[in-house]
């Protein structure tokens, strides 16, 4: 379960900001996902309220999820499209047809470079030569304290 892991690093870096800064205690910490860190908030959240009795500066805490898209890059035709997680796992019969002879083609050439090819459809021209260029990203974007 990464999500434990996730928490503990907003819940240590939320305590050390508030430290460095004096705060008598933090009220709301606000976090953006990139949807392809593949976190599920609810084990997220249920993680660092855990956490959060560790210290009586950060055990009143809410925290605050949102989520952001992935970006992909088409190397066919140079443009970025936006991507989200669950929108890519919908798998039509023309789309499993085309990922069937795709996992043929590397079983039969036996080119494990060919796993790494990143299977997102470019919303341009539909090519799947892209690059996942963002969407793993956790950041913490905003603490609020009380003074």
């Amino acid at each position: 379960m990464h999500e434990f892991a996730v928490a503990n690093q907003i819940y240590q870096s939320s305590l050390e900001t508030a430290i460095h800064h004096k705060a008598a205690k933090i009220l709301e910490i606000k976090v953006e996902l990139g949807d392809f860190t593949l976190v599920v908030e609810e084990l997220l959240i249920f993680s660092f309220n855990v956490l959060k009795k560790q210290s009586p500066i950060i055990e009143e805490a809410e925290l605050y999820i949102t989520r952001s898209p992935g970006e992909i890059l088409c190397n066919d035709c140079k443009k970025t499209s936006e991507i989200w997680f669950n929108e890519e796992q919908e798998i039509s019969e023309e789309n499993a047809d085309e990922l069937d002879l795709f996992t043929q083609k590397v079983h039969q050439s036996k080119d494990l470079r060919l796993m790494s090819v990143n299977l997102f459809k470019c919303r341009h021209c539909n090519s799947r030569n892209t690059d996942l260029l963002s969407g793993k990203d956790i950041v913490v974007k905003n603490i609020k304290v009380q003074d």
